[in-house]
C-alpha cells in the first residue's frame, strides 16, 4: 500500500471524496492524479494539508505506520479515531478535555491537601 492507497483508504472511511481531499491540499484533481499515475509524493505542504484534513499524520500517509511518539496503547485508540465523522470526532474531543480538566482539578487538589 502506498501513500495515494492510504489516503483512498481513509477518504473511503470518512465519506470523503479525493477531489475534496485535493482541493485541502490546495491541489486540483488533476494534478492530484498527476501525482498518483507517476507515484510522486506532493510536496511536504500539501502532504501536510492532506493528513490534517483526514485527521492523520504524513507519517503514517507515507510509512503506514503511526508517529514513533505515540505510545502503543494509544495505535488502536488513533486508528477508531480516524473513522469517525466530524460531528463524532468533536464530541469525543469534549469528553477527553472535560475529563482531563477534572484530573487535573483533583490532582491540584490532593496536592494542595498535601502541602498543608
Amino acid at each position: 500500500m502506498n501513500f495515494f492507497d492510504r489516503i483512498k483508504e481513509l477518504a473511503r472511511a470518512k465519506n470523503i471524496t479525493i477531489a475534496a481531499v485535493a482541493k485541502a491540499s490546495g491541489l486540483s484533481l488533476d494534478s492530484y492524479n498527476t501525482h498518483r499515475k507517476r507515484n510522486n509524493l506532493p510536496r511536504a505542504g500539501e502532504a501536510v494539508k492532506m493528513a490534517a484534513y483526514l485527521r492523520t499524520t504524513v507519517e503514517y500517509l507515507v510509512t503506514g505506520e503511526e508517529a514513533a511518539i505515540t505510545p502503543e496503547r494509544f495505535r488502536p485508540l488513533i486508528k477508531a479515531l480516524l473513522l469517525l465523522s466530524e460531528d463524532n470526532i468533536l464530541d469525543v474531543e469534549t469528553l477527553v478535555y472535560t475529563m482531563a480538566e477534572r484530573a487535573q482539578k483533583k490532582k491540584n487538589t490532593e496536592e494542595a491537601q498535601v502541602s498543608i
